[in-house]
């Protein structure tokens, strides 16, 4: 059984500590887990469900300068109007949880012109191919409506974004929001090969220290893999960086007739003559002798998305892509080469909202900040202050024993205590002399024993003057 010593005391304390270090480090774990499933009334639910990111949608289009030359054959010139930028918002409902811990949810895209953040107007007339007519041109030519001059046409852009009546003409912006009853699938579970995917750009799983994942684009139909290009703090806050890689994502490949196509969102996917690329064709196997003034801006095109690693909340992103039609040699424009030609390109970007930040900061900075700093400083302290009484009371005890030995060198006179003058301290002793205590000793135990008390007197002043 320990006694209640000093040390003692200074195990029991840090144990206690020790204690009281795991079970709020526990009472954390439980209230993220409390918190964290995306369920139905949970608070990270109710943040995912209400506005997580505030969102923005940049458009760039490319306007023909040359329409009459390049349906003779000539290099298309393009001139680059852009951006226009709208803020996004998306409205989530109608939500339903499957066995398989999925959430199936409907989603409406809604945007705003923000003019003073753009430079270029909704009103702005360009010049640009027309895809419907190319992807329909053999049922056209049936139905004998097909014009020379309609192969480049000549639209508003504000009838190009979301005010087109022709139903043969896509509607681009919607046609960047999933046209299947906008109905979107969450996978809360899902990897592949143990790397996590995504399937929402604003959430997803807790990364757990993983260097890589995957995000299935549902607009786009495609993957695209980030893999972490560093780490950085966003008051008090670890964030993870990610960014995309050119090799893993094939950008540098010859680009292809149609995407990857998702497995429930099949019908919303690009199709051809429709294929992506990054921004001005970044690393893609394109020939651009077809095409002149695309100017090359290599901090453009990259892709990149940071993310808090223990809710898997998104605090930052912008996904960049390019829409581009494929030409094929076709009897109603037969002088216009055969290449990929550019439409526009879209930078989606967003970073937390007041909602996100507060979330972060109540549920996991100010816990972290109390746990690994707070209460972790406090248990360094409070060991350093006890280790520090424990040694000054080691050392004063040590002295106290030394003391108490030397006295125990005197025996008593005539059986009665002398202490006030017999006893002899350690600073008494001169350097040198203490190895002698002994020999002393048993000289004057000697004197003691012939009755000679004071000559035991006159002995230690004389060998210790």
């Amino acid at each position: 059984m320990c006694k209640l010593n000093p040390l003692c005391l200074v195990k029991i304390i840090l144990a206690a500590i020790y204690c009281f270090w795991l079970l709020s480090s526990y009472l954390y774990y439980l209230t993220l887990k409390s918190v964290m499933p995306l369920e139905n009334g949970s608070g990270f639910f109710m943040l995912w469900k209400d506005q997580p990111l505030i969102m923005y949608r940049k458009l760039y289009f490319y306007n023909i300068t040359n329409k009459e030359d390049f349906l003779l054959g000539s290099e298309m010139e393009v001139d680059e109007i852009g951006p226009l930028t709208y803020s996004m918002e998306w409205h989530k409902s109608d939500f339903y949880w499957n066995g398989k811990g999925n959430l199936t949810y409907k989603r409406k895209t809604a945007v705003e012109f923000l003019p003073h953040l753009s430079f270029a107007n909704e009103n702005a007339t360009i010049y640009i191919l027309n895809v419907s007519m190319i992807q329909n041109s053999e049922r056209l030519n049936k139905l004998n409506r097909y014009k020379r001059n309609s192969f480049v046409m000549k639209k508003m852009i504000k009838q190009l974004m979301y005010e087109e009546e022709d139903d043969t003409f896509p509607d681009w912006l919607n046609r960047l929001d999933c046209s299947k009853n906008g109905i979107y699938v969450y996978e809360t579970e899902k990897t592949d090969y143990g790397v996590p995917t995504r399937s929402s750009i604003d959430v997803g799983s807790p990364l757990n220290e993983k260097k890589m994942f995957k995000y299935n684009d549902p607009e786009l139909c495609r993957t695209i893999n980030f893999t972490q290009s560093g780490i950085r703090f966003l008051d008090g806050l670890k964030i993870d960086q990610f960014e995309t890689s050119f090799d893993i994502n094939n950008w540098n490949q010859t680009l292809r007739e149609s995407c990857r196509t998702s497995s429930y969102n099949n019908n919303c996917c690009p199709s051809f003559p429709i294929v992506l690329s990054l921004p001005h064709f970044y690393v893609a196997k394109v020939s651009n002798s077809s095409i002149s003034n695309l100017k090359l801006d290599e901090s453009i095109p990259n892709c990149f998305v940071e993310i808090e690693p223990i809710t898997g909340l998104t605090t930052n992103f912008s996904l960049r892509y390019q829409f581009n039609v494929k030409v094929r040699t076709n009897k109603n424009w037969p002088l216009v080469q055969n290449n990929i030609f550019p439409l526009f390109w879209v930078e989606d970007v967003g970073f937390s909202s007041k909602y996100s930040e507060e979330f972060l900061f109540y549920y996991v900075k100010m816990p972290y900040y109390v746990l690994y700093h707070v209460v972790s400083w406090m248990i360094f302290y409070i060991t350093i202050g006890c280790l520090a009484c424990v040694l000054i009371q080691y050392m004063y005890h040590k002295k106290d024993e030394t003391v108490r030995s030397t006295e125990e060198l005197i025996p008593l006179v005539d059986n009665m205590s002398s202490r006030n003058t017999l006893s002899i301290y350690k600073r008494e002793f001169p350097v040198g002399h203490l190895s002698s205590i002994q020999n002393m000793r048993q000289s004057l135990s000697h004197l003691y024993i012939n009755n000679y008390p004071f000559k035991i007197i006159n002995a230690i002043t004389t060998k210790y003057k």
